[in-house]
């Protein structure tokens, strides 16, 4: 019984060192009041976009790094992917970037002050509508935009690149912010909210979160048999 129990710490030990080991992807959640009513979206109701950063992102010529500004911007369709997953209240489909010419996309995120954030998943080509593949209660989305100010933060800039998913694990937490988010639909029609907080939080890997459930199967099982 003793040699099943150092074996069963000892996978454990393993299965924990692998989970640490994997990169993981960061989720920066906006929270805001709509201002009025429009896109199926109604005035005074609060409402929650998430913008998943692709830990794989190795950067772009677009990016900028300097002592006041830090910038991850994929411009074009050869450029590497900077959002896993781009979501929210309303939002249905699965967001793709959009690749109806090499300038159609414009993923970014940036800070250009100690405090202030910019987080955005657009549609540059006008002439094609939206191809985000998402809809916001029915209509097709161009883009989701949050430009806000974080109370409680102090960004910090290196003046070189940063992989963002490690940057932004830095500032895991939940803070005040202000200023403003908004969609835009393919018709130019866009509904605008007033940020009220933003959680930037880690989101376990699915492999990761295999390598876990395994672990909790094997102590369940070895619970189940005293």
């Amino acid at each position: 019984m003793k040699t099943k129990l150092m074996t069963m710490c000892a996978v454990m030990a393993m299965l924990m060192i692998a989970a640490a080991a994997q990169a993981t992807p960061i989720q920066i959640s906006v929270t805001g009041t709509a201002e009025s009513d429009a896109m199926g979206y109604t005035s005074g109701e609060s409402y929650t976009f998430n913008w998943v950063i692709n830990d794989g992102y190795t950067g772009s010529m677009f990016d900028w790094f300097d002592s006041g500004m830090n910038e991850w911007c994929a411009e074009e369709t050869s450029d590497p992917i900077l959002w896993s997953s781009v979501s929210g209240d309303g939002i249905t489909g699965t967001y793709s970037r959009p690749a109806s010419e090499t300038w159609a996309p414009f993923d970014h995120i940036s800070n250009y002050d100690n405090s202030s954030l910019s987080l955005g998943a657009e549609n540059d080509d006008e002439s094609a509508g939206s191809s985000l593949g998402l809809t916001a209660n029915g209509y097709s989305v161009a883009g989701i935009i949050a430009r806000i100010n974080v109370v409680g933060v102090e960004f910090a800039f290196t003046g070189e690149y940063t992989n963002p998913a490690d940057y932004f694990a830095a500032y895991i937490d939940t803070y005040t912010c202000s200023n403003t988010m908004y969609i835009m639909d393919k018709n130019h029609g866009s509904i605008n909210f007033t940020p009220t907080s933003v959680t930037i939080a880690a989101v376990p890997e699915p492999a990761t979160m295999a390598l876990l459930g395994l672990g909790g199967l094997l102590l369940r099982r070895k619970r189940a048999r005293r």
